[in-house]
């Protein structure tokens, strides 16, 4: 089946418009993710129901490639709860063959162009410079830590080629970009992270 085909029968059934299903983060997300795979992003996040929706856009915007590649990269990527959030006709407008710059973009926002562990994101809080070409907000002094205003529920699952950290919202270009680079909350005793930038 085709996936454009796909998310318009999800978003005409209402699947993708379900805003009371909220996912709860736990109380501490834990830091230590699974062994690094063999298996490269694609490979992993294909296999992870939760991320069904996000890879579908991710094919429609020919970026497979991307994160099959060398790398290392870091992906937030949104889980199905993410798409419960947004109306269903965001995702059937983002699909038409008019909208794939729109697409390509908004996907693109989701990666880092390094690979950053959650202890290197524990206890810090800047602005990390995205595959897109802007910045995206990380707070890792809260609990849940977040990635903009969307709650990373959870950390490190660990491909070849990089990493994935499952949020619960899809992440939007900020309005006040931040500097790149996050820098460490005073108490926690964590250097700075450096962030590097590729073409969008």
């Amino acid at each position: 089946m085709d996936r454009r085909v796909m998310i318009a029968g999800l978003a005409s059934a209402g699947t993708l418009g379900l805003a009371g299903c909220a996912e709860k983060p736990p109380a501490d997300v834990p830091l230590d993710g699974p062994p690094t795979s063999a298996n490269d992003i694609v490979q992993i996040a294909g296999s992870i129901e939760q991320f069904s929706t996000f890879m579908i856009l991710v094919e429609a915007a020919e970026m497979e490639s991307a994160l099959k590649a060398e790398g290392p990269l870091t992906v937030f990527m949104p889980s199905e709860v993410a798409f419960t959030k947004i109306e269903p006709t965001v995702l059937t407008e983002l699909l038409l063959p008019q909208n794939k710059a729109k697409l390509i973009a908004m996907v693109s926002y989701h990666i880092l162009p390094r690979r950053i562990s959650g202890a290197e994101l524990r206890g810090r809080a800047g602005g990390l410079t995205t595959a897109q070409g802007t910045t995206v907000r990380i707070d890792g002094i809260v609990n849940p830590m977040k990635a903009n205003s969307a709650s990373i529920t959870q950390l490190d699952i660990n491909a070849r080629n990089g990493v994935i950290h499952r949020i619960d919202e899809l992440l939007v270009p900020r309005e006040d970009p931040q500097p790149a680079g996050i820098a460490p909350n005073a108490a926690s005793g964590n250097p700075p992270v450096s962030s590097e930038s590729i073409p969008a």
